[in-house]
């Protein structure tokens, strides 16, 4: 039986027969109260009152049952205006349309948008007015009574906030947080450091282990330069990306860095000091090379630092630890590979849990995994979800489809067979919060890649010559996207 429910201020209104024969009705007086609920059914009205009553603002016709929420409480003349009251009014009218039952909205009452989490980082960069000089090259800045914070210093977590677990391989640390198992840097993601620092000059101490590795510093949540930045060339040397201040006072200081960077510690002179930057909203990102990255664009160096997981960082604002592993998906173990394993692996449910108090979890689906039925894909999907949720019931899971576009060795058809079958088993689990589709209505369009242009899409510019994975142009633009998304889904 449907509900007629009044929504508007006060906590109780009443029709009276003669407010009824003002508009030529014969009806008796009927009141909304707290006693039912502010709800009164609509067999009591005949079609005119109900006409009129919806046309009134303050009523929503359709409902079922009493209202769960409280009775608004009015908006006191001195504090806002009858306008902006109304407005409220209004806005808790459509809430309730919008979720069609006092459960939805109650439900709903308890979630907010992604959105509302969300700071993100400056896109004007840090004034140059105040940059003395900035360099990354092999030389060491040799500061008055250098002090070297060091990766493997025992108070090193009061010096700044990392967002992964070193694996010391040779004093030369590895970021391994995902799961697989060191070796070398196969299993190394992108990572960031966060701290405030006092006086006017600081260094970065980092290992290059390619040709040409990305990253990016942030100054008080404004970028330093306005591209991403690269190790000096040779394999395996010693870095330093020296930043000297016109001016001496503290800062804070984010470095985004690719995993294939091994970050050594902090430089700074013998009176400057070092302290750790407080948490953000901390998400953690389960997927493939997509999340990974680490894979060669050609002339714009190893992507990996200026990856999706970073680039999330940006938009947002948010913590992100990349758990991505290449050539994996919910199914697809890596083909043998050192250290890799599917999604729900013990090894990489392990690791989850192994992590800091996580604020959210975004699962990429994965092209790696058409090689298998799609049921048997689904299923696994699925018992995974089942046992993140069991193990963190109180983290939301945002489930994203497979990659968007044409992918070099993959099939198109088998590839969206998949993504729709993930996307539907998500929006139908009761363990994931939201899901974001890539593919459907695609992002990534047409069949060129970087260097090889065909003309009839966005792939031209957003698929490296790989011809499967994105440029960092494509990464960037793959994150606004998520983010996007992202910021609407509620949780």
């Amino acid at each position: 039986m449907a509900d007629v429910w009044y929504v508007g201020p006060g906590s109780s209104y009443t029709i009276t027969t003669d407010q009824w024969a003002e508009h030529s009705i014969v009806a008796d007086t009927v009141i909304w109260t707290a006693a039912n609920g502010w709800s009164i059914p609509e067999s009591v009205f005949s079609s005119r009152q109900l006409a009129l009553l919806s046309a009134d603002r303050s009523f929503v016709l359709g409902q079922n049952g009493p209202r769960l929420h409280p009775s608004p409480t009015p908006v006191p003349l001195g504090i806002a205006s009858l306008q902006s009251a109304h407005a409220y009014y209004a806005a808790i009218r459509e809430l309730v349309q919008t979720f069609e039952s006092a459960e939805g909205l109650e439900a709903t009452a308890r979630k907010v948008p992604l959105a509302s989490y969300m700071r993100p980082m400056s896109k004007t960069p840090y004034p140059a007015t105040d940059v003395a000089a900035y360099t990354v090259d092999t030389t060491d800045p040799a500061y008055s009574d250098q002090r070297h914070y060091f990766f493997k210093d025992t108070d090193i977590e009061a010096r700044w906030r990392f967002n992964g677990s070193w694996f010391d391989a040779g004093n030369n640390p590895v970021n391994q947080i995902s799961g697989g198992t060191p070796s070398e840097f196969n299993n190394a993601t992108s990572y960031e450091i966060e701290f405030y620092v006092s006086g006017d000059r600081f260094a970065f101490a980092l290992l290059n282990t390619t040709v040409k590795d990305d990253f990016r510093i942030f100054v008080d949540d404004m970028p330093l330069t306005a591209g991403w930045d690269f190790t000096a060339s040779g394999l395996y040397s010693s870095n330093y990306a020296k930043v000297q201040f016109a001016t001496s006072r503290v800062r804070k200081v984010r470095l985004l860095s690719s995993g294939l960077i091994s970050f050594t510690g902090v430089l700074v002179p013998g009176a400057a000091a070092i302290w750790a930057a407080p948490p953000r909203f901390r998400v953690a990102v389960v997927g493939d090379s997509y999340v990974q990255g680490g894979f060669d664009t050609g002339s714009d160096g190893w992507l990996m630092g200026g990856g999706l997981c970073n680039q999330l960082a940006i938009l947002t604002g948010w913590e992100v630890l990349n758990l991505g592993q290449s050539n994996t998906g919910y199914v697809n173990d890596g083909g043998g590979t050192i250290g890799k394993s599917t999604y729900g692996s013990a090894a990489r449910l392990e690791a989850m849990a192994a992590l800091p108090p996580i604020d959210l979890v975004i699962i990429f689906g994965s092209a790696n995994d058409t090689g298998y039925a799609t049921g048997t894909v689904v299923a696994a999907a699925g018992t995974y979800w089942s046992a993140l949720k069991t193990a963190h019931p109180n983290i939301p899971i945002v489930v994203v489809g497979v990659e968007s576009g044409s992918l070099e060795g993959f099939s198109p058809t088998v590839m969206d067979t998949l993504n729709t079958a993930l996307i539907n088993a998500a929006m139908a689990s009761n363990d994931v919060a939201g899901a974001i589709d890539m593919r459907t209505t695609p992002w990534v369009t047409g069949t060129g890649i970087d260097g090889s242009p065909e003309g009839d899409g966005n792939a031209d510019f957003f698929i490296s010559n790989d011809g499967r994975h994105p440029t960092r142009a494509g990464a960037a633009c793959l994150a606004e996207r998520i983010t996007s998304e992202l910021s609407a889904t509620r949780v």
